[in-house]
Order: structure tokens, then C-alpha cells, then sequence
């Protein structure tokens, strides 16, 4: 019973004080927040990262500056002052088939095919009357009146049915205290809800250890160290110090290797030079004694272009009517750089002749100038969708491509993996009422308001 338990503590704090930072720059810039926060009020990723420095900082565009998305994680506005009941039962391959037809989508076929499936757990939300959610099964949040020092307090209620054994841990003003042990987690944050500091000690019969984590910001939010005591752990002990050049092409082209491509340099010439910045950060590691510098070509909203170091790589963006598509291509060393004709898109290809192997018969085409080739590519994809009564889908989708080529400035080819698939089902006013996962269906419904 004791071990399970300190197995447990010791998981959670080496996933604290073992995983190195990321400065805000570093964040993934595919992954946008939206108004549909109550399904991260489900699972469990809003709890696992509420305790992280970087948890998804966003730009302020008027107030020029990185700030938490804390406190809109936090809240979803439609549920303020009820309290709703989330039932979420598994899902087989023939089944989601069925659901995936949107054009018979009913609400009563959802519910009849709940009702037939076994149910996987079943738990309430209860939320204020701002909206912000304030307990589930398992855990509950409160917090401090508006204008004060923002702060909130979870309490987790973790039991071990084999034993019998239940610990409460309690994070109040800062603190995340284990009653039934000798293992404690503190945590600190300023008005902006940045993380300032983690304290922790764990203890067991044999060993005892402390660890502290601090962490301060410029004035525009941007991390500038992340220090970790004891200091004989040198691999945590981070300092970045930044630089924001203003970009002219003719004057840096020649101290990164991915401005020199010429599909590069001719899509950066739909942008006007005094929208766009080079912001580098230099990151001091103690372990390697040396600093290591982060560059990347932003423009006036801080989204992030390109990637010059370490890692060339190209981000994407493809707005349609009804989705965004997001990407990420990482560059490889290998380019053209005589392909200086410009990407055509009225490019038709011709037929080159048909190649045959051992193994197989290829038929080959010319392909059109301008494309830059690409080691991977990650995106992320976006859509909403009109269904019948008024309702509305959002799905949201996620993969990977092997090595491919691709042009700056236009769509990028990505292949979304199913098993990432997610659907939100909105109701007539907006409310989310479904969630379809790969391997489950979750409803939502209001039970007390």
C-alpha cells in the first residue's frame, strides 16, 4: 500500500523536475485555443498541466505582451451556474463507422447507441456562476474574488481499491500538501498567472529529497530563466536572454541557410519587411557550458513563420471557409538552390514514361518549380460543419507525412491519422453536447442548474 503510494509521488515529481523547459517561443504554434474549453474539463490534460510554466501562453496583441490562457482553460460560459453530467461509454470501429455519417446524423441514434455500449466511468462538473469550473469527481477548485491576486485551490481525492487506502492532497495559497504522507509540492504564481515557483519534498523510510524550481519573465512575459535547486543538478538550471532584429532580407540572408532558398526569399516578398522580426533567445546550459540559440522569423502578432535555428522549419497556415489548417515542415539540408522559378499554381504535369522494378510499375511525372523538400511534416486541422436542426460538428485532427516537398505560401499536404480524430457535437445555441472519440463517446447534459 505505502510503496504504491510512493511510487505514485515519485512518478509525479520526476515528471516536475525531470522534464526540461521550453521558453514561450518553443510552444507548439499548431495548438490554438478556442471557446470549446469544457473537453479538456473531461479528460485529463487541463489537470496534468495546470502546474506547468509555459501552460499555454498566448500574445496579447493590445497589451503587446505573453500571458497565461489559465484562467480561460478554466471556464466555459454556456455551463455557468449548472451543474452537468458526463457519461462516457467505449466505442468499436463499427460503431464510430455508424456515427460518422453525418448526413443521418440524429440525436436519437447517438443516445440509443450509448444506451447499447458499456459505460466507462460516469462523473459531474459543477461550475460558477463566471463559468469556471469548480469540482468534479475527483477534484474541486476554488478561487479568490475577482481583482485579487489570482489563485485557486485543488483538492484530489485518489483512492486505492485493492487496499483501501484513500490520500487527500490539498493545494491551497500556493500549496499542494499530501496529508497522509511526508511528500509536499508548493506552488507559486504571480497576477498573470505565470508560474513563479515549485517547491517539493518527498520523504519515505529510507531517503528524503528537496527540490525547487523558480522561474521569472520579461516585461512582455517571455520566460528568462528557469533555475532548479539543488544546483548539482545542472541540467534544469536554464537562462535565456533575447534579441529582436528587425528583418531585412538582403541584410540576414547570409547568416541563415534557410533564407538563402529561393522559394523562401520569393514568398517572403508578400510580406513587407517592417512587419517582421527575427526574435532570437540565447539558452544557457549549465551541462553543456555553452550557450544555445533559438531564432525564428515572426511577424507583427508574434506567430511564428519560420524556424532559422537550430531546426529550420517552415509553419504553415491555410484558412478556408469552414477550417484552418495548421502545419509544421521541417527543412532539409538538401535544397535546389537554382530553382529560382517561382511555384506555378496552374502547373499541370507531364507524363515522363512508366519505370518498372522488380517489384513494381511506376508511371512518373514531371513535377512544378518552386518547391522546397521537407525531412516531415506535422499538422493540425480545424473544421466546423452544419448539421440538421440547426446543430453544428467541430472536428479536430492531427498527423504526420514522411519526407515530401512543398511550396511557402500554399496548402501543405498532411495525412490526419483517425485514431486522433475528435468531434465535438454542438446543440442549436452553440452548447457542446457530444464528443466522439476514437475508442469512446462521452454525452453532456445539464442536470441542476
Amino acid at each position: 500500500m505505502i510503496n504504491s503510494l510512493v511510487k505514485f509521488l515519485a512518478f509525479i515529481l520526476y515528471c516536475l523536475f525531470t522534464i526540461p523547459a521550453k521558453g514561450q517561443y518553443e510552444i507548439n504554434s499548431s495548438v490554438w485555443m478556442d471557446e470549446y474549453t469544457v473537453q479538456h474539463h473531461i479528460d485529463n490534460y487541463l489537470s496534468n498541466s495546470l502546474f506547468s510554466f509555459e501552460y499555454y501562453q498566448k500574445w496579447n496583441n493590445e497589451r503587446k505582451q505573453f500571458e497565461s490562457a489559465l484562467s480561460s482553460r478554466l471556464t466555459y460560459t454556456p455551463f455557468a451556474s449548472n451543474e452537468i453530467k458526463v457519461d462516457a461509454t467505449e466505442l468499436d470501429y463499427t460503431q464510430r463507422s455508424f456515427l460518422l455519417k453525418w448526413e443521418n446524423f440524429e440525436v436519437e441514434k447517438i443516445d440509443s447507441l450509448m444506451k447499447s455500449s458499456r459505460m466507462i466511468y460516469s462523473t459531474l462538473i459543477m461550475y460558477d456562476t463566471l463559468g469556471r469550473i469548480t469540482r468534479s469527481t475527483y477534484r474541486n477548485y476554488k478561487y479568490k474574488p475577482i481583482g485579487e491576486q489570482i489563485d485557486f485551490r485543488i483538492v484530489y481525492n485518489h483512492s486505492d481499491s485493492l487496499s483501501g487506502f484513500t490520500a487527500e492532497v490539498i493545494r491551497s495559497e500556493g500549496l499542494l500538501l499530501n496529508k497522509k504522507s511526508n511528500n509536499t509540492v508548493q506552488y507559486f504564481y504571480d497576477n498573470h498567472q505565470r508560474l513563479l515557483r515549485v517547491s517539493a519534498q518527498y520523504q519515505n523510510k529510507r531517503e528524503s529529497s528537496k527540490f525547487e524550481n523558480s522561474y521569472s519573465y520579461d516585461t512582455l512575459g517571455r520566460l528568462i530563466s528557469f533555475l532548479r535547486v539543488p544546483s548539482s543538478d545542472v541540467y534544469l538550471d536554464r537562462r535565456y536572454s533575447y534579441t529582436v532584429t528587425p528583418f531585412v532580407l538582403d541584410s540576414v540572408q547570409d547568416d541563415y541557410s534557410l533564407l538563402k532558398i529561393p522559394s523562401i526569399q520569393h514568398w517572403l516578398k508578400s510580406y513587407l519587411d517592417s512587419n517582421l522580426n527575427i526574435i532570437a533567445y540565447q539558452k544557457f546550459e549549465r551541462n553543456r557550458n555553452a550557450m544555445v540559440e533559438y531564432s525564428y522569423l515572426t511577424d507583427q502578432k508574434q506567430n511564428r513563420l519560420l524556424m532559422l535555428r537550430p531546426y529550420p522549419s517552415y509553419y504553415g497556415e491555410d484558412k478556408e471557409d469552414n477550417s484552418v489548417t495548421r502545419s509544421c515542415c521541417s527543412i532539409s539540408r538538401s535544397q535546389n538552390l537554382n530553382d529560382t522559378i517561382p511555384y506555378d499554381t496552374n502547373y499541370e504535369p507531364r507524363y515522363i514514361g512508366t519505370f518498372h522494378s522488380q517489384c513494381s510499375i511506376e508511371e512518373r511525372y514531371t513535377t512544378p518549380t518552386g518547391l522546397v523538400n521537407a525531412g516531415s511534416v506535422e499538422g493540425y486541422k480545424r473544421s466546423e460543419h452544419q448539421l440538421d436542426d440547426g446543430w453544428k460538428r467541430v472536428t479536430y485532427q492531427r498527423g504526420s507525412s514522411a519526407p515530401s516537398r512543398f511550396a511557402p505560401g500554399y496548402p501543405v499536404s498532411v495525412r490526419f491519422d483517425v485514431q486522433y480524430d475528435k468531434h465535438l457535437i454542438l446543440d442549436s445555441k452553440g452548447v457542446v453536447r457530444y464528443i466522439i472519440d476514437y475508442d469512446k463517446l462521452i454525452k453532456i447534459e445539464m442536470v441542476r442548474k
